[in-house]
C-alpha cells in the first residue's frame, strides 16, 4: 500500500491533507478523488453552499503533485447523457 494525499485546491489557495490514505495504487487514488468530488458537490447542493474548491490534488508522500481531480470536470461529465465514464486523472 503506498500513501496518498488529497488535497483541496481553490484558486491559489491549497488546503493541505497531512494524514494521507493508504491505497494500493495511483488508479486507486483516482478513484477515490473523484468519489470525494462527488460527495462534496453533492453536499455544496445540500447545503446551498456557493463557494466549492476548484479541485481535488492527489499528492505522493514526497508532496509532489501526481494528478488532480476538477470539480468542473465531474460536474460536466454527470451532466452529459450518455456519457461515457469519467477520465478520472489529468
Amino acid at each position: 500500500m503506498k500513501l496518498f494525499y488529497f488535497h483541496l485546491r481553490t484558486g491559489n489557495e491549497t488546503v493541505i491533507d497531512d494524514e494521507g490514505t493508504p491505497l494500493p495504487d495511483y488508479s486507486s487514488a483516482c478513484i477515490q478523488a473523484e468519489q470525494s468530488v462527488r460527495e462534496l458537490l453533492a453536499n455544496a447542493i445540500k447545503f446551498a453552499k456557493y463557494k466549492i474548491p476548484d479541485a481535488v490534488v492527489i499528492a505522493d508522500k514526497e508532496g509532489a503533485e501526481i494528478g488532480s481531480v476538477s470539480f468542473g470536470a465531474v460536474l460536466l461529465s454527470a451532466m452529459r447523457q450518455g456519457a461515457g465514464p469519467f477520465d478520472r486523472c489529468s
